[in-house]
């Protein structure tokens, strides 16, 4: 029984010591936590040491890291069902700052293909850099240091190689819709202008045609003031002088026969042959 309580006191004193030393431990650990972390430089070499040094490009063939340089740099990982709206993003945002915009992005294709033949059908309509397909360690590399899970990603990082963010795609997307709205805002403002310009173009045209029309105007309003003093017998003589003048029904029908006459003349004469008319004129002479 005394062995058995000396045996438990010892484990009790080890658990003791045990307790306090990671106690310890972990308050110097707090303590000194800066002097554990990475240092920055060195994360930042770690990742540009990860995206290697040589790179390929549908339009040129070869490429070095020297295109890298001074650049922000979206790293793409494209997935087996790739996203068209970030594809259509991507696109509109290297034209404005790739190297034909403002040279200050660079973007750079990690494929997941397994067959040579599925990289080039998708690399081939890309204007940007990859990493070439048969360096698959590399690829693998690097989705594995920025957790690539399957799907399409896009990590943004920084002129000295530090990561942004890994949530790139969301922002190219984001980025692409503002871009949508004030590119349809300018050109609503665009067509307002013009249509506004027409409008008054169209306002001037009518005070010249209103101006033009003042001279008639005043004369259609004296025409008007005499026409009021005008005596009622004398508005019935103008009245009958411009109305049409009515035919009897006698002279009427008498001046259809006539209509019908001639027009059945006409079609008799219609049926004379020419030569008729020669022999006519022939005997005449």
């Amino acid at each position: 029984s005394m062995r058995t309580e000396c045996v438990q006191f010892d484990q009790l004193c080890s658990q003791n010591l045990a307790n306090i030393w990671r106690q310890n431990a972990a308050e110097q650990l707090l303590e000194g936590h800066r002097s554990f972390k990475v240092r920055a430089d060195a994360a930042t070499s770690y990742v540009l040491e990860a995206l290697g040094e040589a790179f390929v490009s549908a339009r040129e063939g070869a490429a070095s890291r020297q295109r890298l340089e001074n650049k922000v740099l979206a790293i793409y990982f494209q997935s087996a069902s790739p996203s068209a709206d970030l594809s259509r993003a991507l696109r509109e945002v290297y034209t404005a700052h790739g190297p034909e915009g403002s040279q200050s992005l660079e973007i750079i294709y990690v494929s997941e293909a397994s067959k040579m033949e599925s990289f080039r059908a998708n690399f081939c309509l890309m204007p940007w850099l990859a990493i070439p397909f048969t360096h698959a360690q590399r690829r693998a590399r690097l989705r594995s240091l920025f957790q690539v899970d399957g799907a399409c990603t896009l990590v943004l990082l920084n002129q000295l190689g530090q990561t942004i963010t890994r949530e790139g795609a969301k922002l190219f997307e984001l980025a692409q819709s503002c871009q949508n709205v004030l590119a349809l805002r300018t050109a609503h403002s665009k067509e307002s202008k013009e249509q506004t310009a027409l409008l008054e173009k169209e306002r001037a045209k009518m005070q010249e045609v209103l101006s033009q029309l003042k001279p008639v105007e005043d004369t259609v309003k004296r025409a008007a003031k005499r026409l009021n003093r005008l005596r009622p017998h004398d508005l019935k003589e103008i009245s009958d002088f411009v109305s049409e003048t009515k035919i009897a029904p006698k002279e009427a029908s008498a001046l259809a026969s006539a209509e019908e006459s001639l027009e059945a003349a006409r079609q008799q004469l219609r049926k004379v042959p020419l030569s008729a008319f020669e022999a006519a004129a022939a005997t005449s002479a």
